[in-house]
Formats: C-alpha cells, structure tokens, sequence
C-alpha cells in the first residue's frame, strides 16, 4: 500500500516537473521569438532611415554651390530634398502586434528604448508635415502675386522670412539630432 502511494506521489511529482520544464521552454520560446521578430523590424527601421538620410545629404554640383556661397543655404537646400522626397513608410507593426508579450521579452529599459526609437521616426514624419505645411504658405503667397509655385523660389521666400528660416533650421536640426541620435545608439534591441 505504501508503495503504491509513493508511486503516485511521485508520478505526480515528475508529471508536474515536466510540465514546468516544458511550461519553461516555451516561454524562452516565445521570448525569443518576440525580440527576433521585433528586432528586424527595427533593423528595418534602421536601414531605411540610413538609406534615406544617405539621399538627403547627397547634393549635386549646382546644390553644392549653393550651399558653399552660404551656409545658412545648407539647411533651406536639404529642407527642400526632404519635402521632395516623402520619408519612408516605417514600420510599427511588430512593435505593436507584440505589446502583450514585450514585458516577458525584453526588460522595462529595452521596451523604453524601442518605444523612444518609434516616437523618432514618427516625429521625423510630423517634422516632414510641418517643413509641407510652410511649403504650401507661400506656394499661396507666390499664386497671390502671379508667380508661378516654382519649389526653388518657395525656398528662396522662405531664406527671405527670417521666422520661417529659423523655423526651416530649427526644424532640420531636430531631424539631424534624431538621425544622430538613433545612429549613434545603434538596435536598441540588441543594447545589453
């Protein structure tokens, strides 16, 4: 009787040690696959910003002597490249697909991180929307004196609007800052 009551108790035993060990090896499973998976879509991310910013900052020659007769051009110029070609669509998908799992996945520093690397390039999209927003003020400015809307003299109006220029520099150095910064800090999944 004995034997068949240490019997039971250990085949309970080790019933629920094997369901815990499996319990265990599903769980780093899943962890594992929630940071893979959120991983490339910031190394995605990444690409994307660093094939875009490599774009803006390749100036042809005439783009060049602009810039070299001033510096303050630098900023209207690149401005200019940037409203001319939309940023990329970026990815958020996985990020928010996995917001359940990322607290087993990643500790509270990661998920910081990852959701401060989203909020940039969602800022470099709101930042493309304002630089469009002053484009069209004096596009309307040039239709109401007969001008044609030419993008060059938008940008040449707005190096004549003090207000606005700083804006325009102030605006391209936020962007230059977020580059630098998501650049510089590299995957913030893979930061230990």
């Amino acid at each position: 009787m004995e034997g068949i009551i240490i019997g039971t108790f250990l085949g309970f035993a080790l019933s629920q040690l094997g369901h815990y060990i499996k319990e265990k090896r599903v769980d780093k499973r899943q962890k594992q696959s929630v940071r893979k998976i959120i991983n490339l879509e910031v190394e995605h991310n990444i690409k994307l910003l660093k094939e875009y910013f490599e774009m803006l900052n390749t100036m042809n020659e005439q783009e060049r002597d602009e810039a070299s007769k001033n510096i303050a051009n630098e900023p209207i110029i690149k401005s200019y490249k940037f409203i001319s070609s939309s940023p990329p669509q970026w990815s958020h998908i996985m990020w928010e697909s996995q917001m359940m799992y990322l607290s087993l996945a990643l500790n509270d520093e990661k998920i910081l991180r990852i959701h401060r690397f989203h909020t940039k390039l969602d800022r470099i999209n709101k930042i493309y929307n304002e630089f469009i927003k002053l484009h069209e003020e004096h596009k309307d400015l040039l239709e109401k004196t007969g001008s044609l809307p030419n993008p060059k003299k938008i940008w040449f109006l707005l190096q004549k609007d003090s207000e606005k220029n700083d804006r325009v520099i102030k605006l391209w150095s936020e962007i230059l800052d977020i580059y630098y910064s998501i650049d510089n800090n590299v995957n913030p999944v893979k930061l230990k």
